[in-house]
């Protein structure tokens, strides 16, 4: 519904004229949205949030990045083919969109934390990043560093793997 309401008029009018079935109408919006030229935004993100979400993984060739501005959103939902671009007014000091992108700035992983938990990570396409061992354990790590709770299960959290002695 986001979406929606983030439509123009024209984009609303291509929808009836181009018939979109509502299978395929999420995909259709996002990038619709995304082509609308609008005025930049910034987001009302204080700059304590912005720099603890802005780093580099340590060993890894991996970038995150707190999505400050309408523009970057955009590209953004743009290359992972997925909605986000419904949240331009939401993101806030509350609820904060972090893309993880990889050496070449090609992103990854697209999370939404919202007061301090991790409660979307997704991939390309809106799969869940669970599905890829190395970026599933790279969301693991990024919470970790910046001490965020991981409330999704988009992420599969590491189980204990000691052995427990039964006497």
């Amino acid at each position: 519904m986001n979406l929606w309401y983030s439509a123009n008029n024209k984009t609303k009018k291509n929808f009836i004229r181009y018939k979109i079935p509502f299978k395929k109408l999420h995909d259709w919006l996002s990038v619709e949205v995304s082509k609308q030229v609008d005025q930049e935004i910034k987001f009302n993100i204080s700059k304590d949030i912005i720099n603890r979400f802005n780093l580099y993984i340590m060993n890894t060739k991996f970038k995150c990045s707190c999505i400050n501005k309408y523009s970057k959103l955009k590209y953004i939902a743009k290359q992972m083919k997925n909605c986000s671009a419904g949240y331009k007014d939401r993101i806030n000091n509350r609820l904060q969109l972090v893309v993880i992108s990889d050496d070449s700035g090609k992103p990854k992983v697209l999370l939404e934390i919202n007061q301090n938990s991790i409660v979307q990570a997704k991939l390309y396409r809106n799969v869940p990043v669970f599905r890829d061992n190395l970026l599933n354990d790279l969301v693991i790590e990024f919470a970790q560093i910046v001490k965020l709770k991981v409330t999704t299960d988009d992420v599969h959290m590491k189980q204990d793997t000691k052995l427990k002695c039964i006497a």
